[in-house]
């Protein structure tokens, strides 16, 4: 039987436009799905252009999708966009009906890559903004899927890893760029490892103050719920209310936390609050972590029961309140190698690290406190290496 492994959507017999105004949608869907059952796989390919979807796209078997990569976007002085998309391969939302794709739980072993997502947001930013409520840009619902190169330049959600019938693993984020304005990555009940690498949130659509005054107020980069054994690593994230949170989600036989996180290379940046832990039993570890908080309350802040924290390599600066607040029953943090700089600039007296009744910290040699205020305090435990 003879096979087409290559299938552009803009030939026949598919023939989208990729204009921009054109609802290219079922020429896009009809080339996946000749990918997924005839082919038995295959590469879907996006030439440079702009395809606007009047549906979501739904990956239901084994293919590639792929574009032309993608271009920033000029903006003005102000940092407000002076176009939608740039060169390269985008899919257009102006509908809050779907995720513009889905990669359903029978699509095991797909991948994703070099293509952008717009949605159509508000542009007048001026005297004030809130995104409109769109659904994630991608849902990610089968095991072994690979995202690759990815520009997420305006949505409202991002990429949401989850299946609600059953659970998620092996999942591959890489080089996810773009500016999420509620949830940038989402996962919650992957039971295999997930791993997140080279991810950059920053004001790609706008940079203008009162978006990214939004963002500081509402926005979560990253959050984990209950998930086995993630990994995330190389990670900026750029002005969102947090960077990263570790949550329970659920009830009954799918209620469940994060366990056996692994973060390493990260760096958090005029955030609220950097690792944001609230969710009863969460354990992971951390190394090379870099927080910049202005005006953040708490660098890391754990505030949940029974919560087991490693850290090394850790630097918190500018922050208003602590630079790590621990608190919670049988919480305990252990940290290596911190430097806490400039804290308590909101000048309440809050102590670099904060152990509260009844959590522990347990505080090794090498630490260096550079600000004003008590370096650590709290009516928890403190064990300091001497």
């Amino acid at each position: 039987m003879s096979r087409n492994i290559f299938l552009d959507v803009t030939q026949s017999p598919y023939n989208a436009i990729g204009d921009g105004n054109a609802d290219d949608a079922a020429a896009i869907q009809t080339a996946i799905d000749h990918a997924a059952y005839t082919n038995q796989g295959g590469l879907v390919w996006l030439p440079p252009g702009v395809y606007k979807l009047g549906f979501g796209l739904s990956i239901t078997q084994s293919v590639i999708l792929a574009g032309a990569g993608w271009s920033t976007p000029p903006t003005d002085v102000a940092g407000t966009p002076l176009s939608n998309v740039g060169n390269g391969s985008w899919l257009s939302v102006d509908s809050t009906e779907f995720s513009p794709l889905t990669i359903t739980s029978t699509a095991r072993g797909c991948t994703i890559r070099d293509l952008a997502v717009v949605h159509r947001q508000p542009t007048n930013v001026l005297a004030g903004f809130g995104p409109v409520n769109y659904p994630y840009a991608i849902a990610v619902r089968a095991d072994d899927v690979r995202i690759e190169n990815v520009f997420l330049y305006n949505p409202t959600r991002g990429i949401d890893i989850s299946n609600s019938t059953g659970s998620v693993g092996r999942v591959t984020l890489n080089r996810i760029w773009g500016q999420p304005f509620q949830e940038g990555i989402r996962i919650d009940n992957a039971l295999d490892v997930i791993k997140i690498d080279n991810v950059h949130f920053w004001p790609f659509w706008s940079a203008y103050n009162t978006v990214t005054e939004y963002q500081r107020n509402n926005t979560n980069a990253i959050l984990s719920y209950r998930n086995d054994n993630p990994h995330f690593s190389n990670i900026f994230v750029h002005r969102c209310n947090n960077g990263f949170v570790f949550s329970s989600s659920g009830s009954g036989a799918t209620h469940g936390v994060t366990s056996k996180f692994h973060m390493m290379n990260v760096d958090i940046d005029f955030c609220t609050h950097g690792i944001n832990i609230d969710g009863t039993g969460t354990t992971g570890q951390v190394a090379n972590l870099t927080i910049q908080g202005t005006p953040g309350n708490h660098g890391i802040w754990v505030h949940a029961n029974d919560v087991k924290l490693q850290g090394t390599n850790v630097r918190v600066t500018d922050v208003r309140n602590n630079g790590i607040r621990i608190e919670g029953s049988g919480t305990v943090a252990m940290l290596e190698n911190v430097f806490i700089d400039r804290w308590n600039t909101s000048g309440a007296g809050f102590p670099g690290i904060e152990a509260v009744t009844p959590a522990t910290v347990y505080l090794g040699r090498s630490r260096l406190f550079q600000g004003t205020g008590p370096e650590t305090g709290g009516r928890g435990t403190f064990v300091l290496a001497k």
